[in-house]
């Protein structure tokens, strides 16, 4: 018999809807960030979140988009793998917005827009390599912590694609012990020349003259995991 996937809920710390409580999927490797957590990353992004486009790519419950759309980000792209979190998701931002329509794209099996968010069911490195879309402000990263990998290819084709805009911000939450800018071999680090192809080089991520692509801004770290957030130097160096 199948078993019916369990809820659990997620608090709106602040904003036009703070406060209010959404069921989310109680299931493995779907954390929310926690409320001191995002409490934390909103202290930072303050000056920064209102009127913003966001990128909410590894989505899960939604807990960092939704706070967005709370605290005034003019547009929040939502992406999320698992459909019942997806649906899940889509019904919490109807429930906000109360205007979601449902639509399709060709990243996507399912989806539901309105004007200012937007839920696509996809694999998140699919959606990028296939998504046209304008720069976003701001992107939250936030993958299972056993996806490292998934995390550098994401950095990778953000940059290469140009999903982010200058100077715009990368927020990145994962387990303590990984850096997502080096290699695997944790010796090397990738650097990407001109022309967008990799090479290997010391140091952080880096453009072919040696300038950062992703430069810390801030960051902290809560137990296992670490959070922070990076500015784009991509296209300002």
């Amino acid at each position: 018999m199948h078993k019916k996937p369990q809820t659990n809920s997620i608090r709106i710390i602040a904003g036009e809807w703070r406060g209010r409580r959404l069921q989310v999927l109680d299931r493995e490797g779907l954390r929310p960030t926690t409320d001191r957590v995002r409490e934390t990353l909103f202290n930072w992004l303050m000056p920064d979140v209102s009127g913003a486009r966001c990128l909410d790519l590894f989505a899960g419950t939604g807990a960092l988009g939704l706070e967005s759309l709370s605290r005034g980000a003019a547009y929040v792209q939502f992406c999320e793998m698992d459909r019942a979190a997806a649906g899940l998701l889509t019904k919490n931002v109807g429930t906000l917005m109360g205007s979601a329509t449902s639509s399709s794209t060709s990243t996507s099996s399912s989806a539901s827009e309105s004007d200012r968010a937007d839920v696509v069911c996809s694999d998140a490195l699919r959606y990028l390599k296939q998504v046209n879309a304008t720069p976003f402000d701001i992107v939250f990263l936030d993958p299972p912590f056993e996806g490292l990998e998934i995390l550098r290819e994401a950095l990778l084709l953000i940059h290469q694609r140009g999903l982010i805009a200058p100077e715009g911000l990368v927020y990145i939450e994962n387990n303590r012990f990984d850096d997502p800018f080096s290699t695997s071999d944790n010796e090397k680090s990738l650097s990407i020349s001109a022309d967008d192809s990799l090479e290997h080089a010391k140091g952080a991520l880096v453009l072919a003259d040696g300038s950062p692509v992703f430069m810390e801004y801030r960051s902290k770290e809560a137990g296992k995991a670490r959070f922070g957030l990076y500015v784009y130097k991509g296209l300002s160096v």
